[in-house]
């Protein structure tokens, strides 16, 4: 027999549960069924701090833009972002990141009716990688989807000022494509590792005026170290930008 709690003990029993995820990063995640890999950014045990990661109900890829519908508001799908973003926020959440480098488009609307920071994309840091490199050189990005980011995404970014951006080509990441497209569990981990790396090294080696390079995607984050002892230079990922938030927003003691 289910037995209804009185108003009050439900009332408290929420704020118990609030002051449980209170000052923990908020980690947004896609609706899919592959498996994170230790080290995605998409995983609680990613992070040398608390976290609490909430799936985007229903949501299995990032809204496309534009996301606001002929009568300015919010489509559907950018409606689901938006609730997964208030439900982390009223947890007690000091700041939110979300997994995947093309929910940039949904930086713009989270920021202006959330009340605590949110950090949608690492491409965000495009802008800042490109101030503090020498002004001669380019900074690169590790993403599978190369045309789409260019056909619209960049835009949010850095406007039309793309000529010392470059793409890499991962047209022959075969597996990770399976995993991402078709949202494939059965995948062989070892050759997403060195499809990755190879797609990332490969970029870094094809123009020497690359000084840095950010990993757009939450599952490419595991092998970022793998791709930095390498080459031998920066490289940004979501875990970047997750460190960032936490420690930005409180998320220490001196």
């Amino acid at each position: 027999m289910l037995v209804q709690l009185p108003l009050r003990a439900r009332r408290l029993l929420i704020m118990d549960n609030n002051q449980i995820y209170k000052g923990r990063l908020g980690i947004m995640v896609l609706d899919r069924k592959y498996l994170l890999v230790k080290g995605n950014a998409g995983r609680t045990d990613s992070y040398p701090f608390p976290t609490v990661s909430k799936v985007i109900t229903g949501l299995y890829n990032p809204p496309t833009p534009p996301v606001y519908d002929g009568s300015g508001n919010l489509k559907h799908d950018a409606k689901k972002f938006m609730r997964c973003a208030f439900e982390l926020q009223e947890m007690g959440v000091i700041a939110i990141i979300s997994s995947c480098g093309f929910f940039c488009a949904m930086q713009e609307p989270a920021s202006k009716i959330l009340k605590v920071p949110i950090y949608t994309s690492p491409l965000f840091l495009i802008p800042f990688v490109l101030s503090v490199i020498p002004s001669t050189c380019k900074c690169g990005v590790v993403t599978l989807f190369r045309d789409v980011l260019y056909n619209g995404y960049l835009s949010y970014i850095v406007g039309n000022n793309t000529e010392r951006i470059v793409l890499a080509d991962m047209s022959q990441a075969f597996e990770f494509r399976r995993m991402i497209e078709n949202d494939r569990a059965d995948v062989n981990e070892s050759l997403l590792r060195k499809e990755v790396f190879n797609a990332s090294v490969q970029l870094a080696r094809s123009d020497p005026s690359i000084s840095a390079l950010i990993m757009e995607c939450s599952d490419m984050t595991p092998y970022s170290a793998a791709v930095r002892n390498a080459i031998n230079i920066p490289v940004y990922d979501y875990t970047t930008l997750a460190r960032m938030a936490y420690y930005s927003n409180g998320g220490y003691k001196y």
